[in-house]
């Protein structure tokens, strides 16, 4: 570890956690995850502010991890695994820091989750992944307990339409 990262944490606590960053990182990680599974991948956008606060980057990187894994693999699937990247529209992700928080939202064109799902997301067996896919992680119930149990936090799905 540098000089710099170890002045920037305190144990796993990063006292100068970047969403933007993470965001680009998890992008990455989770695109190469993707073109390895099903042969494509979509782009993601990082857009919004550019902000850092005290808090564990690993925690928000797995969240990102998983809320793409699951975008990406829905984009592809919904407009066709035979397209090429350029074909594909794009997962953005948008910071926005407010007086009081940050929000990061996960925006897809995979078709949505349907309504009579949205209260399933977050239970702890629900999945719709093959669990023999690189794509299938812990899921979103972990997602949805990491942020609450640690500092107040909330995760909601919300189906725009």
């Amino acid at each position: 570890m540098s000089e710099i990262q170890s002045r920037r944490f305190v144990g796993l606590l990063d006292l100068e956690c970047n969403p933007s960053e993470l965001a680009v990182s998890a992008g990455e990680d989770v695109r190469s995850i993707c073109e390895m599974s099903l042969g494509v991948a979509p782009k993601v956008i990082v857009e919004g502010h550019q902000t850092s606060f005290p808090y564990f980057s690993t925690h928000i990187h797995y969240i990102l991890c998983e809320l793409l894994k699951n975008s990406a693999t829905a984009t592809v699937k919904h407009h066709g695994m035979n397209k090429s990247e350029k074909d594909l529209p794009p997962i953005t992700v948008t910071i926005a820091n407010g007086q009081e928080d940050v929000t990061i939202r996960v925006s897809g064109h995979g078709g949505g989750i349907p309504r009579s799902s949205i209260k399933k997301v977050f239970k702890y067996s629900y999945t719709t992944a093959d669990s023999a896919s690189p794509l299938a992680g812990y899921g979103t119930h972990l997602v949805d307990a990491e942020p609450s149990r640690l500092s107040d936090g909330c995760l909601t799905a919300v189906l725009v339409i």
